[in-house]
């Protein structure tokens, strides 16, 4: 009982250890974001800049190819900048014209005898804001503002303030991103002695992994980001949108971030469209064009080029995002993929942190088996069929029931000595696989009526082990006839009388773990013991997480000929034998 109590003391403080360490690190995170932000941002235009090193280096030394790489990013992207900036400020100074033509558009759908919709709606909100309008009474008092004296330094300094930190930041960036791609291999020796020369296998798969699938997926991103862009901007010219590189460079950015940014970026087109051309006509083709494009690009183009690069689920991108988006803001809600593309590969290399590989990975964390299990649990019998079905093409009728009934019902047995699962849990779970498995079979051959009994099959322990005959009847029956099944309850007297009375060439004693064992080995015994020729075969199917090892060496000390696990091994020895000249 102390020992219990020890126990479940330790697990509480290592659950709490955890906790603080957790909330530690979301507190560094957040109150480092003006270093580490940048960090990251270099970090992240490494990767995508290091293939095109490494290209250039095959013909030239890495000192002119950094430069030029380097050359030709700030280039490109200054350039963008320039036009992404010039067109912004002659939106904002047509913003009002804009503003006054939606106000319109907006007004004319209102009822001209005010008993539209938006009337009724404006006349209320402007009833509840009535009072909060008011102003408050107050003294006649005479209040005279001076102007503080400002130096002219002081005046320069507030133009150029704005615009020191986020020039700072963007030459730390750059310059941080050459530093990480001259010295590349001198920052993986690093960490790699900082890990262990001991983890050096570990280190390497892990940095090698997690360097391949970041930059292919940021480069392929970036190239169908790029050509989404300026498809949309030659998109938009076409109709006939203002700003339409703008909007173009808008829609390349937002489509960094999963799922939410194509339908955010198209939000401001649409609303010019509607603002400044008669109709909706134009509008409903902006959003037909941006809906349109980011189809074909998330199911055809993506799934082609990038696949399944990132081994991260869908679920874990978007939280995530929302995630960074809380901890950096809109530039965290860009860095989010690249950075849960890091951990879900670190969880899948690191042991200590494989939990990040199971929340963020997008890999089935659980067998098939386990998942057929736990629908019969929940009395889901359709999902259930539904999964054995979906893996009939792959793996076939007895494919299926080696790695999916047969488990199923080994785990069901198990949980019912361990009084995890009712009695009836466990005969809905036998009476459902049973039904699944001859739905697979049901075009299997049958055995010929009055064909000679050459095997015989005897179920060890409850109707599970029946179950497995059953199974091993259907599948051995085109080519050899008729397998007998006795059931679990034949007492041993029984069963060696009617082995008497057929003589069979071979029996087959079926026993499901944990609880079939005993009795199987009983029966070898006597059997052995009455009929010293007859060849026994076990069928006792492997527990999930013991070696069997222990068990087969017992069943063949007790007189078992041969021990089988699967129904494919058992088929397979059942035609061998009598098949054998």
């Amino acid at each position: 009982m102390e020992l219990a109590g020890s126990a479940s003391w330790v697990r509480a403080v290592s659950g709490l250890a955890k906790l603080v360490a957790v909330v530690l690190l979301v507190a560094v995170l957040a109150r480092g974001r003006a270093v580490l932000l940048p960090i990251a941002f270099a970090t992240v235009l490494a990767f995508i800049l290091t293939p095109a090193m490494k290209w250039l280096q095959r013909y030239i030394s890495r000192a002119p190819a950094i430069a030029l790489v380097m050359l030709l990013a700030v280039g490109g992207l200054g350039t963008a900048g320039y036009v992404i900036a010039d067109q912004l400020n002659d939106l904002t100074t047509q913003v009002g014209t804009y503003t006054e033509s939606m106000r319109q558009k907006v007004a004319a759908l209102v009822d001209s005898s005010g008993a539209g919709p938006l009337a009724r709606l404006e006349v209320m909100f402007a009833r509840i804001t009535e009072d909060l309008e008011a102003q408050p009474a107050t003294d006649n008092v005479s209040v005279q503002l001076v102007p503080a004296r400002v130096s002219t330094l002081e005046r320069l300094w507030a133009v150029v303030e704005p615009l020191a930190a986020p020039l700072i930041t963007t030459l730390f960036v750059f310059v941080l991103c050459a530093f990480m791609l001259g010295q590349r291999d001198d920052l993986r020796n690093r960490l790699i002695r900082l890990v262990g020369p001991a983890n050096v296998t570990l280190t390497t798969r892990t940095l090698d992994e997690g360097a391949q699938r970041i930059t292919r997926y940021l480069l392929d991103q970036t190239m169908i980001n790029v050509a989404f862009g300026v498809v949309v901007g030659v998109g938009l010219w076409v109709v006939g949108l203002p700003y339409a590189a703008l909007w173009g460079a808008v829609a390349a950015l937002a489509r960094f971030v999963p799922y939410l940014g194509p339908l955010a970026s198209m939000l401001m087109p649409a609303a010019l469209a509607f603002a400044i051309f008669p109709g909706w006509s134009h509008a409903l083709v902006t959003l037909g064009l941006f809906v349109g494009l980011d189809a074909v690009t998330a199911y055809l183009i993506e799934p082609v080029v990038i696949g399944h690069r990132t081994g991260v689920s869908s679920i874990a991108l978007l939280v995530s995002a929302l995630f960074w988006t809380w901890l950096w803001g809109p530039l965290g809600l860009v860095l989010s993929t690249p950075i849960t593309v890091s951990l879900a590969v670190l969880g899948r290399h690191v042991p200590a942190l494989q939990f990040l590989a199971v929340l963020l990975g997008d890999g089935q964390v659980i067998g098939t088996e386990i998942s057929f299990y736990q629908r019969l649990l929940a009395r889901d019998e359709d999902e259930a069929a539904a999964i054995a079905q979906a893996h009939q093409v792959a793996l076939g009728p007895t494919g299926v029931m080696d790695q999916i009934i047969i488990p199923t019902l080994v785990m069901a047995a198990r949980d019912l000595g361990r009084k995890e699962i009712a009695i009836d849990d466990e005969a809905f779970i036998v009476s459902w696989s049973r039904d699944i498995f001859e739905h697979l079979l049901k075009s299997a051959s049958r055995p010929a009526g009055g064909a000679p009994t050459r095997a015989l099959g005897i179920a060890a322990h409850r109707t599970e082990s029946e179950l497995l005959l059953e199974m091993l009847a259907v599948v051995v029956a085109p080519q050899l006839g008729t397998l007998e099944v006795l059931r679990a309850a034949t007492p041993v007297e029984d069963v060696v009388a009617r082995v008497e009375l057929l003589k069979p060439e071979l029996v087959c004693i079926a026993a499901l773990p944990p609880e079939g064992g005993p009795y199987a080995r009983q029966l070898c015994q006597r059997l052995k013991a009455r009929f010293p020729t007859l060849t026994v075969i076990a069928f006792r199917p492997n527990e999930p997480g013991i070696d069997p090892a222990g068990a087969a060496k017992r069943l063949r000390e007790a007189g078992a000929d041969r021990v089988v696990a699967t129904l494919a091994e058992a088929s397979a020895e059942v035609s061998r034998l009598l098949t054998a000249p």
